[in-house]
């Protein structure tokens, strides 16, 4: 990566950075799987979409996927949400054309609880998740008989959980 940075001039450089980078995928990743959305409601000719999103980051991150998207004569309404439970709600009662904030356990289990009928169309960004420690600088250092502090019933963090105890 450094090669590659100092190919570039500083100021060019200065405009790449990461949430610009995981906007890039989004918004391709977005664009491709609404379009090629089975569900009735995405007709071929619709150039409207509404979309929903959790509040926070997400929001930063959807500016840049609408923006895109416009450019390629699509227009793309993000529907901001506090509470997890509400983009699926939204979507199964028609409300939202798509939502775009959980992996596939989360949606699994809310397929399971709520009885949804809504399926996965593709696929979006992942936010990586920072690993933090007072004591230790690498995770090389880390002591190999210890286990995480990922301990949660949640289903929205039990998957990152579970995934991130398989590759420790």
């Amino acid at each position: 990566m450094s090669d590659f940075k100092n190919t570039l001039p500083s100021s060019l450089w200065s405009t790449l950075n990461r949430r610009s980078g995981l906007a890039l995928l989004f918004a391709s990743a977005v664009a491709i799987g609404s379009l090629m959305a089975p569900h009735a409601s995405f007709a071929e000719d619709k150039k409207s979409i509404k979309v929903g999103i959790i509040s926070g980051e997400d929001e930063d991150v959807w500016r840049v996927v609408v923006a895109q998207a416009a450019e390629k004569g699509l227009t793309i309404e993000p529907v901001v949400f506090n509470d997890y439970t509400q983009p699926n709600e939204a979507l199964e009662r028609g409300e939202i054309d798509a939502n775009a904030f959980q992996h596939q356990p989360y949606l699994d289990n809310q397929i399971k609880t709520q009885g949804y009928h809504i399926v996965r169309v593709g696929y979006t960004g992942v936010w990586p998740i920072g690993l933090y420690s007072k004591k230790y600088s690498k995770v090389a250092d880390l002591p190999r008989a210890r286990s995480s502090a990922c301990r949660t019933t949640h289903p929205m963090k039990a998957g990152r959980c579970a995934s991130s105890r398989t590759r420790a």
